[in-house]
């Protein structure tokens, strides 16, 4: 559960690279008084508004720089609390685009389309609010369903999602099972349930199944399956990253790396220069993970585990200072972590900058007197001072 006690809660969130576009929503909105708005520019600062403030409603363009609306909506989608948070997203192309398509998998209440105007906002406004307070029986299982997954209850998720009536006509119902049986390594089943909804693919079905076949071992099939799906949805950046990964593991690195330059030349975000960073740290390619990690402007706090894990393997390739520094971009997204911050003051020690070292080392004392580890080195760091004085 998020903390926001004393936290003035926002009725709408507006977050577009647009200004003037800013400008005319909160223009639309306002003519109902007592409204709290707040328009922010980037996605970035959205996601942080979001984990620290209580919000209401979203409006999201879905094209904006280092990080799209798509992604913010994502980490909406993936984060329990928010599961009911009402989002519509704003696309400028006309109503039939795989952009909508995007969207609309992510979870999106609304995709408005189009020239935006006063009317076509409200009314989408208006839908999404009656939308979001008629659920029906079926939709409230189904969130209850992909809550118990988002907390990695997977068993009992699919308890939950089998107790919806007509489940074979229901898209949502299936997809969630074959991602629940996913997690639990129980491919068979997972292609079952999925086989019903390839008669009509989308570009997560298409993901899925090639994720699934990976995990059995079909990489063949997992390599034709992605290939097509990259054919079939160009503008899908994930899917392109994803065969990249799988070539890179299979070898393949010629062919990986079109794949990466696709991804950039079609206006990589910061989450996707992370992704194709993590996959040359997969295979140890520390160089190539290093450029990509490199090129992020404004990671998020979500970016910490790519950068610690490159972080630890440039310790283990004796790269220290360069571990130091990708542990000091770590703390800069999540400045108290106690794991991070033992890491960072052992490297410290390492590279003889004791003073830093001291500082980090003393406050994790503090705060963990009765961690074995910390006191130890704690003790260490101290009796070498003496020592030497």
């Amino acid at each position: 559960m998020l903390d926001h006690t004393d936290k003035a809660t926002i009725d709408y969130l507006i977050v577009d690279n647009q200004e003037e576009r800013r400008i005319a929503i909160e223009s639309f909105l306002s003519e109902k008084k007592n409204l709290n708005l707040v328009s922010v520019g980037d996605a970035k600062t959205a996601r942080e508004i979001l984990f620290t403030q209580k919000v209401k409603f979203v409006i999201a363009a879905y094209f904006m720089p280092k990080m799209t609306g798509l992604e913010l909506l994502h980490i909406i989608r993936q984060t329990p609390y928010f599961l009911n948070l009402p989002v519509i997203i704003l696309l400028d192309e006309n109503q039939n685009n795989p952009h909508k398509l995007f969207a609309e998998e992510e979870g999106a209440d609304h995709v408005l389309t189009g020239q935006l105007s006063k009317l076509s906002l409200q009314t989408a406004v208006t839908v999404t609010i009656k939308k979001c307070h008629e659920q029906t029986q079926t939709q409230t299982i189904q969130k209850a369903a992909r809550s118990l997954f988002l907390q990695k209850k997977y068993d009992q998720a699919i308890c939950k999602t089998l107790k919806i009536e007509n489940i074979s006509n229901n898209p949502e119902a299936l997809y969630l099972l074959c991602e629940c049986y996913y997690q639990l390594k129980n491919y068979d089943k997972a292609i079952r349930y999925l086989k019903e909804l390839l008669a009509t693919p989308t570009s997560r079905t298409m993901h899925l199944f090639s994720k699934i076949c990976l995990a059995d071992g079909r990489c063949g099939d997992a390599i034709t399956h992605l290939t097509n799906a990259t054919l079939r949805y160009p503008t899908n950046l994930e899917l392109k990253i994803t065969l990249g990964k799988l070539y890179l593991s299979l070898g393949m690195k010629e062919q990986a790396t079109d794949q990466f330059e696709a991804v950039q030349q079609g206006a990589a975000t910061d989450i996707n220069l992370i992704k194709i960073g993590d996959a040359y740290l997969n295979q140890g390619m520390l160089e190539q993970a290093g450029t990509f990690y490199n090129m992020v402007e404004k990671p998020i706090p979500e970016s910490t585990k790519s950068f610690a894990e490159f972080a630890k393997a440039l310790e283990t390739e004796g790269d220290t200072q360069a571990a130091v520094r990708q542990y000091e971009k770590c703390l800069q997204l999540r400045p108290d972590h106690p794991k991070l911050l033992l890491n960072l003051g052992k490297l410290y020690i390492q590279i003889n900058r004791r003073d830093k070292a001291r500082k980090i080392i003393d406050n994790l004392q503090r705060r963990f007197p009765e961690n074995e580890k910390i006191s130890h080195i704690y003790n260490m760091l101290h009796n070498n001072d003496r020592n030497s004085n």
